[in-house]
């Protein structure tokens, strides 16, 4: 091998493994600095429920008014994901707002769709189920 040829390959083979160690000691500091977010999340979890303790303590003890009462509660549900009646009205709405989208702008799989259903006989004019000497384009 030529000189040039070997500085190349020691060169490539050196970046090569800077690039890997790199992405290595990268990947390392970035699950820490997740592991540290885990951390501060549960510091203000318990944080949160020893204020509920000592809101429920206050006002079983009425002596001590100076607490307030910040208890943990649960964000509702949003409605489409209550019941099983109101997910199916959601579900009907979304199909009817598909059914409004397709008509102002079908694809091709709602076309497919259609025919073998037989709703429809594709676009106005139906230039796809024409033959191909009768297409009005």
């Amino acid at each position: 091998m030529s000189r040039a040829a070997k500085t190349t390959f020691a060169l490539s083979a050196a970046l090569s493994a800077f690039i890997v160690v790199g992405v290595h000691w990268q990947q390392s500091a970035e699950r820490e600095n997740m592991y540290k977010g885990v951390l501060r999340d549960q510091a203000r979890l318990e944080a949160k429920r020893a204020a509920a303790a000592a809101g429920e303590e206050g006002e079983a003890n009425p002596s001590s008014s100076n607490s307030s009462s910040t208890g943990i509660v649960a964000p509702p549900l949003p409605p489409s994901q209550a019941t099983p009646e109101a997910r199916y009205q959601d579900w009907l709405r979304n199909r009817e707002r598909e059914q409004e989208f397709q008509r102002l702008q079908p694809t091709k799989a709602f076309l497919d769709r259609q025919r073998q259903e037989g709703n429809g006989d594709g676009p106005p004019g139906g230039w796809r189920d024409a033959p191909a000497n009768e297409r009005r384009i």
